[in-house]
């Protein structure tokens, strides 16, 4: 209990702090770090082994935290700072006190939600036991042929409509599954393993920096990088630092261009390269930062958004009360058995319109995120409740993905980040939340009686330990 009520110890003396923004802005930001630090020691996890929390990273009490510092907290900090006239050259504006007054209040939601989300998981507990099923060993190749089986039903499963959802997990089944060959093959030393791996590894990663989506081939690298970090840390420091710097400088202005050129206005691939590779190289360093500073104030937070939904409810709209729950569980229910099963996006996309947040002839997707579902459904204590039972969720499907699938190396590395941490670390909507999760389920449960079929997946012995 005193583990718990720690986590909400710098909410509760933020209160103080409600008459001076800048202060309260900076205490948010600083407690969300505390919270952070606290819950990555040994003391507040009170594990059952002797691993320590280096050798897990990608278990949610970590790679959570990474996300929600860098999204909702460093993002966050952006977008204040802009509100009181800075950039990265300074001062450049007039501080907007009004606005910094709302983002301190908004900030202040958010280091609660932070608090009860590491609640939730602390309610759950960070004792893994030993999985009730191991892998006692995966064929040579065996993850390289798990990658092209799931891309090859991927793509058959996306040609279908009702079971398109099923495809894109396939296909991050197949990615991740590419990353943990990497990773495996470079700690157990198969280096006949790791040509062909590396050369699929690069083909992937190259595919992704030409899909449109900026942030594919970073989630790749923190993922490789939450992995590499037991065997060479101050390796992965040193690359992970220099590949970030290359992304935030070249790759995320290449794609700013490339994405328009190709989805909006159709023109081949191979000009829309040469054209967004030309564009990224030639920009000075001024308006590298420049466009770093709009992407951190206007993409990497959701404040912007935060803001039009407290500003709209309850004041001109009541609270949403139980509607987005009952909403959500719609996803339940697969589009095979529904065929008239509403557009999921639409859905979603309501709330957004009827809060003015985008126009409804806008063609953006601008969907609210699980914590401000939270509050939409009733204040500050939705919202805390909601994210309190988000963080049981996280553990308890970490934890059901070992002991089904023989521990982290598989269970955590491949099923989990394959199948589920997209979905936890980003936070999204209810509806997509419980969709997302639920399907997720699914195709975990349906990858399980495979490899039990295959006889990849076994029961443990009582004294078989996870890897």
């Amino acid at each position: 209990m005193a583990r718990i009520l720690l986590l909400y110890l710098p909410s509760f003396v933020g209160l103080i702090w409600d008459a001076l923004p800048r202060f309260s802005i900076a205490w948010s930001v600083a407690g969300s770090f505390f919270i952070a630090i606290i819950t990555q020691t040994r003391w507040f996890r009170e594990p059952d082994d002797d691993i320590p929390v280096t050798q897990r990273l990608l278990r949610p009490i970590s790679v959570y935290q990474f996300y929600f510092l860098g999204f909702q907290v460093v993002g966050s900090a952006f977008y204040a700072l802009n509100a009181a006239g800075y950039n990265f050259h300074g001062q450049v504006a007039m501080p907007q006190e009004s606005k910094l007054e709302l983002i301190a209040q908004l900030q202040s939601y958010m280091l609660l939600a932070h608090a009860s989300v590491m609640a939730g998981m602390k309610l759950v507990g960070f004792k893994y036991g030993k999985p009730r099923y191991v892998i006692p060993a995966l064929p040579p190749y065996g993850l390289i042929l798990i990658s092209f089986i799931s891309l090859g039903a991927g793509t058959v499963a996306t040609m279908i409509s009702p079971l398109y959802n099923l495809g894109l997990k396939l296909f991050d089944l197949s990615l991740t599954a590419i990353l943990v060959e990497t990773w495996l093959s470079v700690r157990r030393g198969h280096f006949t393993n790791q040509a062909l791996t590396l050369s699929v590894l690069g083909f992937n990663l190259f595919g992704q920096i030409l899909s449109g989506w900026k942030g594919l081939v970073l989630w790749s690298a923190i993922t490789l990088g939450g992995m590499f970090f037991p065997l060479m840390p101050k390796r992965v420091i040193v690359v992970g630092t220099a590949f970030f710097l290359f992304w935030v400088l070249f790759l995320h202005p290449f794609g700013q261009l490339y994405r328009p050129l190709t989805w909006y206005y159709e023109i081949k691939p191979e000009i829309a390269i040469e054209m967004a590779k030309e564009y990224a190289l030639n920009l000075t360093m001024e308006e590298r930062l420049d466009n770093l500073w709009e992407t951190m104030i206007d993409r990497v937070n959701d404040m912007w958004q935060f803001e039009k939904y407290v500003q709209h409810v309850p004041d001109r709209r009541p609270y949403y009360g139980f509607d987005l729950i009952q909403e959500a569980m719609i996803a339940l229910v697969p589009r095979i058995l529904w065929p008239e099963k509403p557009d999921l996006e639409r859905v979603a996309m309501q709330r957004v319109y009827e809060a003015g947040v985008v126009s409804e002839n806008t063609p953006v997707s601008a969907k609210t995120s699980f914590y401000i579902d939270g509050y939409l459904s009733g204040g500050w204590l939705a919202m805390a409740l909601a994210s309190l039972g988000y963080g049981v969720v996280a553990v308890f499907v970490s934890r059901a993905c070992e002991r089904l699938f023989g521990g982290y190396d598989i269970g955590t590395c491949f099923i989990y980040v394959g199948l589920f941490t997209f979905w936890i670390n980003s936070g999204p909507n209810f509806l997509f939340f419980v969709g997302a999760i639920w399907t997720s389920f699914v195709t975990m449960f349906g990858l399980f009686v495979a490899g039990r079929g295959a006889g990849w997946i076994v029961p443990a012995r009582p004294a078989q330990a996870a890897p």
